[in-house]
């Protein structure tokens, strides 16, 4: 038996076969999707000090050679590809986080001050929209109330003008006939109304010199007795016939001048008195 052996013709079967060319192919196919890509897409070569020794199972470092062109090419084309630094690729990722933290640090601040300018956006028109509908609602209160009170105003004025009209001359009535009996009342205990009222008579007859006065029974011993006063009124000298008159009562009294005849009653002057009072007051109304 020969004891040259041909390569790779003999394989025991207690051994293990070792695919080199798979194990190149898997690392190198690692090392590629490790490394970087640059600007135009390719990647960058491996370091060749990272390309490890191939070795055989005793640890002897292993001819490549035996392997063919192929596994020989491919063992070159490793060395010469470099192994990306460990420290670069950590600066760019660390570089990557940072940029991308602080990109997403940008957005959250800015979706924070948007969501704060949209609160405060929906305050300030909530305010806006609350303070217009408020006023709105014043302005409707306010025409309301104007309304009730302007109604109520013209009713109570329409009924207040009401009871004026039909009070007054009941009011009236009441106080001259109050006064008419407080009139009579003092004609009974002071006979110096019914000189007065001839002294009034006689001082407006100015065209006539003499006058014949009538009074009741009850009055001419009084008037009698002052006589000297109704002369004494007068500013001119005249002539005065005091003369009693069944027919008349306490307080009546006529006066016959050439000019007519003067009632000078106190009943009588109470009544024109009355009647001009009413008039006065009709006229007011």
């Amino acid at each position: 038996m020969s004891n040259l052996l041909k390569r790779a013709s003999i394989i025991n079967k207690d051994e293990r076969v070792i695919d080199y060319n798979r194990i190149i192919q898997e690392k190198l196919d690692a090392l590629k999707k490790a490394a970087p890509k640059d600007s135009d897409g390719f990647i960058e070569g491996l370091h060749s000090p990272q390309v490890e020794q191939m070795v055989d199972e005793d640890g002897n470092p292993v001819d490549m050679s035996i392997f063919g062109e192929d596994t020989a090419a491919a063992t070159q084309e490793a060395e010469a590809q470099e192994v990306p630094d460990l420290d670069e690729v950590k600066a760019q990722a660390d570089a990557i986080l940072e940029d991308a933290r602080n990109q997403a640090d940008r957005i959250l601040e800015d979706a924070r001050s948007q969501a704060e300018q949209i609160r405060q956006d929906a305050h300030d028109d909530g305010f806006d929209a609350g303070t217009a509908e408020a006023q709105n609602k014043y302005e409707q209160d306010k025409k309301l109330l104007q309304s009730d009170y302007d109604s109520r105003k013209a009713a109570l004025e329409k009924e207040y003008n009401e009871l004026k009209a039909k009070m007054e001359p009941e009011l009236v009535n009441v106080i001259l006939e109050v006064f008419k009996n407080a009139i009579y009342a003092i004609s009974d205990s002071d006979q110096q109304v019914i000189l007065s009222l001839v002294n009034h008579v006689l001082q407006d007859a100015n065209i006539s010199n003499e006058f014949t006065i009538k009074v009741s029974h009850d009055d001419y011993e009084f008037m009698i007795q002052n006589q000297g006063k109704l002369y004494c009124a007068m500013n001119k000298d005249i002539q005065a016939d005091i003369i009693e008159d069944s027919k008349l009562s306490k307080g009546q009294c006529l006066i016959e001048a050439d000019s007519g005849v003067y009632d000078c009653s106190l009943d009588i002057q109470l009544e024109n008195l009355i009647k001009s009072i009413k008039l006065l007051s009709s006229s007011c109304n």
